[in-house]
């Protein structure tokens, strides 16, 4: 129905793909994948998130501009078919401490650590 990947590397936490099936979209499903992603991030001390999108993916760009995602610049010819891209980020603040763990909060999200 969805998937998604993050990449974390060093001080940097990118999301490299997000993906939710034609007949389940539109239900919040990719907002939940997101802010679990933040929250996996925040608690893994990560400052910031970052993703790339395509220019004409007019859906996903709404969705992560929605969710506080800022345009920092245009990669042309990012993918391999030479679409062009914009580069977007998020500052995330720091994680709240609560006696819940933010991935109990998402527990119908599967993390896989690898």
């Amino acid at each position: 129905m969805a998937a998604m990947m993050l990449l974390f590397e060093g001080r940097a936490c990118r999301v490299l793909s997000v993906g939710v099936a034609p007949r389940a979209r539109r239900r919040g499903i990719a907002t939940q994948m997101m802010q679990a992603a933040e929250a996996i991030c925040r608690e893994r001390g990560f400052p910031s998130i970052r993703l790339e999108v395509s220019t004409r993916n007019l859906p996903a760009i709404e969705l992560y501009r929605r969710l506080g995602y800022r345009t920092d610049g245009v990669l042309y010819g990012y993918y391999s078919w030479g679409e062009d891209a914009y580069g977007m980020g998020k500052t995330l603040s720091p994680p709240v401490v609560t006696t819940a763990s933010p991935l109990r909060t998402w527990s119908h999200i599967q993390v896989n650590k690898y």
